[in-house]
């Protein structure tokens, strides 16, 4: 019998539950009229077993309501809201055991419910206050209100609310002793079950029959009933315990999925990081071929400009030329016009500058170190001439190419006339 009352709480939690959800919505009455955030709240609490919480929050909601300021469109969709209120406010009274107040508000659901004329809603709220009078024990009254139930679900061919409400007949027979027609009812709801394939109801219509046949000393048929009992019992567990797996095998599933998405990423970002180190190492090696083809192109383009240089004093030489070759592995002197060239720098320039430029004169290519061979000077003193003479004859070009243009400077100051 415990099992029983469970399961009537169960169906009545289940019936408040779902009770607002079976009628049509109306948004605009949702929205305007009810506070949807505080019937939700009110809901929660129920469902969880905060009765007196969720029973605050429907009151405040109801408080809420101004049923005069809405449309003739909006009203009875506004008072479906209204009649499931009170059903959750009932049901919390039940709960609880208080059960004058849930009748209270059952009553007033049903009041609503019949004046929208919804036979549906109707049997439900029926079927509310008999589960009431069945814990009051006032089983006559039970038996009234169930089997007003029972016909309008029969007027709607609603086969669960006719197998729950045959159900429910057999329990109040039960308790009244009656149980032959406690098993009839019992028989019936359990066809419907095996029709709808109902495992839940099946299993509390087994537990039900073998109750019922154990009070009438059938022990044949209890032991029957409960070996269906058993074997539904096993195969629900069973379901159950692979429902369970399955969603633990699809929870893997998932998690490895995501784990791949993320190995993924991680791929694809390394292989982003080799394509960007590869490009950039190409990069590289681009700037560098480039590097030494400028390179190269410069140092092509200094030794055109050194020839081109060489070529031009070589012209010079040849038109100042006194003498022509002595022979054909010798060739003259040209000399330097020492009283020109101290006439053109006003006479800043000393002996040693005098030998430097004679010794780059007949070899412009010669070095810093064979110059301070040739004329018994240190390299640094070589360099400090150049630079002298470089400032004195206004020679701007590259460093490379100052020692050539101060060569020509010289000549063309020699090739001057008089």
């Amino acid at each position: 019998m415990m099992l029983l009352k469970t399961y009537l709480l169960l169906f009545v939690v289940t019936f408040f539950a779902t009770t607002i959800k079976s009628q049509p919505t109306n948004n605009n009455v949702e929205k305007s009229v009810i506070d949807s955030t505080l019937f939700v709240y009110g809901k929660t609490f129920f469902l969880t077993g905060d009765f007196n919480k969720a029973r605050t929050i429907f009151h405040q909601v109801l408080a809420n309501i101004d049923t005069t300021a809405q449309k003739a469109d909006t009203i009875a969709g506004l008072y479906k809201y209204i009649a499931g209120i009170y059903n959750y406010v009932g049901g919390s009274y039940y709960h609880q055991k208080d059960f004058e107040n849930a009748l209270k508000y059952f009553g007033l659901a049903l009041k609503i419910r019949k004046k929208l004329d919804n036979p549906t809603q109707i049997a439900n709220s029926y079927s509310n206050i008999g589960l009431v009078y069945v814990e009051k024990k006032e089983y006559q009254k039970a038996l009234n209100y169930h089997k007003k139930s029972l016909e309008l679900f029969y007027e709607k061919q609603h086969d669960n609310g006719i197998a729950n409400q045959l159900n429910n007949i057999g329990e109040v027979y039960y308790c009244l002793k009656e149980y032959n027609k406690a098993e009839s009812y019992f028989i019936s709801s359990l066809k419907i079950a095996k029709k709808l394939n109902d495992e839940d109801r099946l299993l509390d219509n087994y537990v039900d029959l073998v109750n019922n046949y154990f009070a009438k000393k059938q022990y044949d048929k209890a032991n029957e009933y409960y070996q269906s009992l058993i074997k539904l019992s096993k195969i629900i567990s069973r379901k159950k315990s692979e429902e369970s797996a399955r969603k633990q095998v699809e929870f893997n599933i998932k998690k490895k999925e995501h784990k791949n998405t993320l190995l993924l990423k991680e791929i694809e970002a390394q292989k982003y990081k080799q394509y960007g180190l590869f490009g950039a190492l190409c990069f590289l090696g681009v700037l560098i071929v480039l590097f030494f083809l400028n390179q190269k192109n410069y140092k092509k383009r200094k030794e055109e400009e050194v020839e081109k240089l060489l070529n031009k004093l070589k012209l010079i030489k040849t038109e100042t030329l006194v003498d022509k070759f002595i022979s054909s592995h010798q060739k003259q002197e040209i000399p330097i016009n020492k009283l020109k060239i101290e006439r053109y720098c006003k006479g800043k320039l000393n002996e040693t500058d005098f030998k430097i430029l004679k010794t780059i004169y007949l070899n412009p290519i010669i070095s810093n170190k064979q110059i301070a061979e040739t004329i018994y000077l240190s390299i640094p003193g070589v360099k400090s001439s150049f630079t002298k003479m470089y400032e004195l004859f206004n020679i701007k070009e590259a460093t490379q190419n100052k020692r050539i243009s101060l060569v020509i400077k010289i000549a063309e100051i020699i090739q001057e006339e008089e």
